[in-house]
C-alpha cells in the first residue's frame, strides 16, 4: 500500500506510521524511564539544597542572637565588676579613713596622757628640786654665815 510513490528522500508509507507510533513508544518510554526519575531526583536534591540553606542561614542567625546575648551578658559582667571594684575601693577609702581616724584619736590621747604624766613628774620633780634646793641653800648659807640657822 503505497500512498504516495516519488522518488524523492522520504516516501510516506505505512513504515513512517510504524516508525512515528515506535517513535512515540520509545518517548514514553524513555520519559517514564529516565525523565521522570531524574526530574524528582533533581527536585529532590534541589529540596535539599534549599533546606541546607535555610538551615545554614537558621544557624547563622541563632549565631548572631547568641553573639548578641553573650556581649550582652559579657556587658552587663563587666559593669557589675565594675561597681564592685567601686564597692569594696570606696570601702576601702572609709575602711583606710576610719583607721587613719581612730589612729589620730589614738595619738592624740596618748599624747595627752603623757603630756599629763610629764607633767606631773615634772610637778614632783619640782617640789623635790624646791625641798633639796632650800636643804642646799640652807647648807649654803650655813657655810657662807659659819653658823648653824636650824
Amino acid at each position: 500500500m503505497q500512498i504516495i510513490s516519488n522518488i524523492a528522500l522520504i516516501t510516506i508509507n505505512e513504515t513512517l506510521v510504524i516508525q512515528l507510533v515506535s517513535f512515540l513508544i520509545f518517548v514514553f518510554l524513555l520519559n517514564r524511564v529516565m525523565v521522570r526519575p531524574l526530574l524528582s531526583t533533581m527536585d529532590e536534591r534541589e529540596k535539599f539544597i534549599s533546606n541546607l540553606r535555610q538551615e545554614a542561614e537558621d544557624t547563622v542567625e541563632k549565631m548572631n542572637n547568641l553573639t548578641a546575648q553573650m556581649q550582652n551578658q559579657e556587658e552587663a559582667a563587666r559593669s557589675e565588676a565594675l561597681a564592685m571594684m567601686k564597692e569594696a575601693e570606696d570601702a576601702g577609702k572609709s575602711q583606710a579613713s576610719e583607721i587613719f581616724d581612730s589612729a589620730h584619736k589614738e595619738i592624740t590621747e596618748l599624747k595627752e596622757s603623757t603630756q599629763k604624766l610629764i607633767n606631773e613628774q615634772i610637778a614632783e620633780a619640782r617640789k623635790h628640786v624646791s625641798k633639796e634646793s632650800e636643804v642646799l641653800a640652807v647648807k649654803i648659807m650655813e657655810k657662807v654665815l659659819e653658823r648653824r640657822l636650824m
